[in-house]
């Protein structure tokens, strides 16, 4: 494809949306996913850590503190409140 004389050509099967995209390397994507998994894996631990924290320091306190939140839309909106 040519525009008006200047030298813009367009490759047979290459579409306009793929003119900045990098290929990666099946080592860099095989990479990138164990990442992914490893982090993924250390967000659990924090939680499994964070968890047991709450056990050992007032077993009776947290039940209580999270009893009134066994529903699971009232647990999300006071996560929210309690984030934001």
């Amino acid at each position: 494809m040519v525009h008006d004389g200047s030298h813009t050509r367009q490759r047979a099967g290459r579409q306009p949306s793929d003119a900045g995209a990098v290929k990666l390397p099946t080592w860099a994507q095989a990479l990138g996913w164990c990442g992914a998994l490893g982090l993924i894996y250390l967000l659990s631990r924090a939680v499994s850590i964070i968890g047991r924290g709450f056990a050992e320091v007032g077993g009776d306190a947290a039940y209580t503190m999270f009893a009134f939140a066994a529903h699971p839309w009232v647990g999300l909106s006071l996560g929210v409140l309690g984030t934001a």
